[in-house]
């Protein structure tokens, strides 16, 4: 019977770690990020769809203007409220009214025209690194209650779930004779 108890420990432990991974790379997607500078955001429209449909989270990193080019995927602020957009560059200028500036000529890959208004660099908040379809849609659920509740249930599980195994089959000691 101890080897089947060494067994059903030895499986615990190593799903215990495994969770324990996923946990952790899950809040690096969602928080940790941001110690490298990376800002995730929340993709609302389908405006960048295939391959950023709504609710996809994207990771920007702000960038020099002078270092994007056509084709890049920028994020950008598009009125005096700061709203955020993200869309492809599509075009390069100097700004007339900032000489010294660039401006970008910016299109959503869903979008059949280019957008109405040239953006100028200093409302760039980044290039796009990477995205995720969906994952948008999770960390924005476990933000706002109930889903904090829940990841904080889940939480207090994981907790459980790593510690039970010393609870259950305690190490016995060995004494000093």
């Amino acid at each position: 019977m101890k080897p089947l108890f060494k067994i059903i420990k030895t499986i615990w432990n190593a799903l215990s770690i495994l969770v324990v991974i996923i946990v952790v790379i899950l809040a690096m997607l969602i928080a940790g990020v941001r110690v490298f500078g990376i800002t995730p955001l929340m993709v609302l429209t389908e405006s960048m769809k295939p391959n950023y449909p709504a609710g996809s989270m994207i990771y920007i990193k702000d960038m020099d203007a002078k270092e994007l080019k056509k084709g890049d995927p920028i994020t950008f602020s598009f009125n005096e409220d700061g709203d955020l957009a993200t869309h492809r560059i599509v075009d390069i200028r100097e700004s007339k009214d900032l000489p010294g500036t660039l401006e970008f000529q910016t299109k959503g890959d869903a979008n059949e025209h280019v957008d109405g208004k040239w953006i100028n660099e200093r409302d760039v908040e980044g290039k796009l690194l990477f995205g995720i379809p969906g994952f948008g849609f999770f960390a924005d659920y476990i933000q706002h209650p109930p889903g904090l509740y829940v990841a904080i249930a889940l939480g207090g599980l994981l907790i459980l779930f790593v510690f039970l195994p010393d609870v259950i089959f305690p190490k016995k000691r060995k004494s000093k004779e």
